[in-house]
């Protein structure tokens, strides 16, 4: 028998219940205090009123979850806890079946369908916006000068003979000595000598900036110049070896550089607020045509 809307809403709103109180409090609705349970209601209930108002638009009546990617979510949720036994314990504590749970999955997955889908609508960024938000937000692209480092790490450990201190010394200083000859050499002893997972980099430390590393690295690496080789550094992981590979000065970043970036969050930005536009809408619409709110579901 098909469930009626009153029990579709009333499985609905437990499922928020139950969700909310274990993201915000890792507690389950029963044994939050009544602050906090007061908090998950108020957020169910402006969850629950948006849901009512997406499914209810013109834009939901041809959006259709899978019921493959409803039991995947299903079974997601299902193995965060230690034994089914547990999750349906859990469930019937909140007055929810698994069908139940199901339903509740489908109404919010479509409701996430419909908001992509309103988002994917808004306005294009294009070159015009990207520059003008560049030129009047300069200030936002300023940054401090970077250095592309690679490193070389010999450990300290008294338990290995060779990573003794006097033998990390010695194994280290040998390496430097190599290095400091040829430092296109550089990258081929990390491979092959350094102990830090940058190593399969080739030391790889990448761009850093000065309060990046430990501070006895940084103190040397800002001090060097393009291309040239540290002599042995000691911090409280080991010994280093540094090599800094290019200077990058502080400055404005130039707008080529972060076009590509600032198109996505620029557009993601617009799309947001494009979609909170149309929620408003709605909900605007369905106050004006219903007196009588779904949150009092809740009350």
């Amino acid at each position: 028998m098909d469930k009626t809307t009153e029990e579709i809403d009333s499985a609905s709103i437990s499922y928020r219940l139950l969700r909310i109180s274990q993201e915000r409090f890792g507690k389950k609705p029963l044994a939050l205090d009544p602050e906090e349970y007061q908090q998950v209601r108020t957020i169910a209930a402006k969850e629950y009123l948006i849901e009512q108002a997406v499914l209810s638009s013109e834009e939901a009546m041809d959006v259709v979850v899978p019921k493959s990617q409803v039991d995947k979510v299903a079974e997601q949720i299902l193995g965060r806890y230690e034994d089914e036994d547990s999750f349906y314990q859990d469930l019937a504590e909140n007055e929810l079946s698994f069908s139940d749970l199901k339903g509740a999955l489908e109404r919010e997955l479509r409701v996430e369908a419909v908001l992509t889908m309103v988002a994917s609508r808004s306005a294009k960024i294009d070159d015009v916006d990207i520059n003008l938000f560049y030129y009047m937000n300069r200030d936002k692209f300023d940054r401090p000068e970077r250095r592309k480092a690679r490193h070389i790490l010999i450990t300290i450990n008294p338990e290995f003979e060779e990573n003794t201190r006097e033998s990390a010394l010695q194994r280290i200083e040998a390496i430097q000595q190599r290095v400091s000859k040829k430092p296109a050499r550089f990258e081929e002893q990390a491979m092959k000598h350094s102990e830090c997972p940058t190593s399969l980099q080739g030391g790889l430390l990448g761009e850093v900036k000065d309060d990046t590393l430990y501070p006895e690295l940084s103190e040397v690496l800002f001090k060097m110049k393009e291309g040239q080789v540290s002599e042995v550094v000691e911090s409280q992981v080991g010994f280093h070896i540094l090599y800094c590979e290019a200077i990058y000065p502080a400055g404005i970043a130039p707008l080529s550089e972060v076009m590509e970036k600032l198109r996505s969050q620029l557009q993601e930005r617009q799309s947001k607020q494009a979609t909170r536009r149309w929620v408003k809408q709605l909900l605007q619409i369905q106050a004006d045509n219903d007196d009588s709110m779904p949150a009092k579901e809740l009350a």
